[in-house]
């Protein structure tokens, strides 16, 4: 068919329309027309179109159509006045393009409730959108790759609102929003492997990134410039292949809140060489391994509070990289004054030293029993059960290497006073022991000699494992008492 018969059964109506393309169906090509049909609701392309070029009048609508097909075509297209209005289309194609089109409207352009079928490329490529809003709201996206690479959104909202999107690539790159423009992905649902957002112009806008369901295989926004950046994916469904979160060298002139998010199946969540000229706010948020925030520059204020790190953090092989990101968070959370952040964050720390075998082994033994003794000086039950526990050995030790305590254990049965003798010896060896506990007080420097004479007759006649029993608990009992006062600090904050 000639284009003017083309244009001429375009005019006549959806239904003449799809009986022709049910009849004799074939690829219709209006590529550089003008084309002054408004009405195209419900028209059936099942080959594919082809409308490059082509300038359309104001308040096309496209609602409910069809298109399939090895090929649609839009690319280099001009929309103007109130529309368009592809509500409802459905693009079941091998291929769609938009690249490089044009959409101005003074009101909105829809996309809303359209099924983007695609079984390969969906190209919004270097496209230009001049409206009050663009809704792409309650739309799926499905195909290998889905381009917005390069396009400027000239309007106050872009909305991607409750959109399903099911990929490989999703590329935003090098997007352009308006002076106090939104992008918003409320209650969306991203799955893809690559993500990318990255040297976007979000300078005087801000882009709120908050689906409902987000699974990525790496996610970018490097090289982005922001007002304001919000991520906050609702749940991060588990994927087997590394998941990397990337949000580096950007510029953020306001505010990135990616605070009360679930990054749990991410292996590497990084904002290297980041700039936060006001605001950065991680607090609430979980991470299955350590942010990283070195060389990270936050003018105004960086909270970490409350942020949760599943399984202390640790990576499957940890190196001397992931103890100075710890160390570049802890610095983080000491300088935002949020002692339990910091606590938790060395604990970590010494978790993830406790892995390394390069660390040497004294350390690491010491390490052990620190986490051990006192939870990394978090704990107060924990150091004074060592104590306690301490204090009781002692005064086993104690009452055994008495000369005749044998023999009062073996007389019980036969001879009362050995009752009586052993309810003494087992005082006066709880006595000492409690002394020698606390040997800074003083009241025990004058106990302690009166049980070492009633029990040995005399500090002379001590045996040696006394002697050396009580070295030891005097070092291990002023060892427990400073992480008992420890654990009293850190946990009211004195």
């Amino acid at each position: 068919m000639t284009k003017n018969n083309l244009l001429e059964l375009l005019q006549s109506g959806a239904e003449n329309w799809n009986a022709k393309m049910e009849k004799e169906p074939f690829i219709p090509d209006f590529s550089n027309q003008t084309i002054t049909v408004k009405n195209i609701a419900g028209f059936r392309f099942p080959q594919g179109v082809l409308f490059h070029g082509s300038r359309f009048p104001d308040g096309v609508d496209f609602s409910d159509s069809f298109f399939g097909g090895h090929l649609v075509g839009f690319s280099n297209t001009h929309f103007s006045g109130t529309g368009p209005d592809f509500t409802g289309a459905v693009f079941e194609a091998e291929n769609v393009s938009f690249a490089n089109s044009s959409f101005n409207s003074s009101d909105g352009i829809k996309f809303e409730h359209c099924t983007f079928d695609v079984q390969k490329t969906l190209n919004f490529k270097e496209c230009s959108f001049h409206g009050d809003f663009v809704a792409f709201t309650y739309s799926s996206f499905m195909g290998e790759f889905i381009l917005f690479n390069g396009s400027k959104f000239n309007s106050k909202r872009v909305s991607f609102v409750s959109t399903t999107i099911d990929c490989t690539e999703l590329l935003l790159s090098k997007l352009e929003l308006a002076d106090r423009g939104i992008m918003e992905w409320a209650n969306s649902i991203v799955r893809c492997e690559d993500l990318m957002f990255e040297n976007g112009q979000f300078e005087n806008s801000n882009l709120i990134f908050n689906p409902s369901i987000l699974k990525v295989s790496y996610f970018s926004c490097r090289n982005s410039l922001f007002q304001n950046l919000l991520i906050k994916p609702v749940d991060m469904e588990h994927k087997e292949s590394v998941v990397k979160f990337c949000l580096e060298d950007m510029c953020i002139s306001e505010k990135l809140d990616i605070s009360d998010s679930r990054f749990t199946d991410i292996n590497k969540f990084s904002l290297v060489g980041s700039k936060i000229l006001s605001v950065l706010n991680m607090s609430g948020s979980s991470f299955c391994n350590v942010p990283d925030l070195r060389q990270t520059y936050v003018s105004n204020h960086l909270s970490v509070g409350d942020i949760f790190l599943y399984d202390g953090g640790r990576v499957k092989n940890p190196d001397h990289d992931e103890i100075e990101v710890l160390r570049r968070l802890r610095e983080v959370a000491k300088k935002s004054e949020d002692r339990k952040t910091e606590l938790d964050i060395l604990s970590f720390e010494f978790d993830t030293q406790l892995q390394l075998s390069e660390i040497p082994k004294m350390r690491r033994f010491l390490i052990f029993m620190y986490k051990l003794m006192s939870n990394y000086g978090r704990s107060i039950l924990a150091p004074i059960m060592s104590l306690l526990f301490l204090i009781a050995i002692s005064s086993v030790v104690f009452f055994l290497n008495v000369s005749d305590s044998h023999q009062i254990l073996l007389g019980l049965n036969e001879d009362p006073t050995c009752t009586e003798r052993l309810i003494k010896l087992a005082n006066w060896s709880l006595t000492l022991s409690v002394s020698n506990s606390i040997p800074f007080a003083g009241w025990s420097s004058g106990i302690r000699p009166i049980m070492v004479n009633q029990l040995y007759g005399g500090v002379l006649n001590a045996p040696i494992m006394v002697q050396v029993m009580a070295y030891f608990q005097s070092i291990g009992s002023v060892v427990l008492l400073f992480l008992i006062g420890l654990g009293f600090r850190n946990n009211f904050k004195l």
